[in-house]
């Protein structure tokens, strides 16, 4: 099965941490959807990801080949069905191919806004997900295309 993952799960060293069948299989996008941060995580200090529906955004992140096993865990780490839920969603691979794949989304919607004034060092302090997504294409770049 094909999971969509568009935050910290970027990081191909955690998704393998708790997804050990998993497979990265090619950069992806999920459109009218964007990307935010909403709410708060005790678990590492810092905000959550999640995605929100509007209409001309797109969200990147990667799709991952993963087994039952693999499903489940990620259900115990992203808090589902009690804080995220999940659903098959349409998203384009980097060929432009319309695919299904399983996404998180949070079903509280509670958007934070982080300062505009952060250093690099603040940001840093977020979650892996800051991190992967700024760099999201350098990730591609060096885990997807030179790989």
């Amino acid at each position: 099965m094909l999971y969509f993952a568009y935050g910290s799960n970027l990081n191909h060293k955690q998704i393998k941490e708790r997804c050990l069948d998993s497979k990265f299989m090619m950069p992806a996008l999920l459109e009218d959807f964007k990307f935010v941060y909403e709410g708060y995580a005790k678990k590492w200090d810092g905000s959550v990801a999640n995605i929100i529906k509007s209409p001309g955004d797109v969200v990147w992140g990667g799709v991952y080949d993963i087994s039952q096993n693999d499903l489940d865990a990620l259900d115990f780490h992203e808090g589902y069905p009690g804080y995220y839920g999940r659903n098959n969603f349409k998203i384009k691979n980097n060929e432009g191919k319309v695919i299904e794949a399983i996404v998180y989304f949070k079903k509280n919607q509670e958007k934070i806004d982080l300062p505009s004034t952060s250093t690099e060092k603040q940001w840093f302090k977020e979650p892996k997900t800051a991190v992967c997504r700024r760099h999201i294409l350098k990730i591609f770049y060096f885990d997807y295309i030179l790989v």
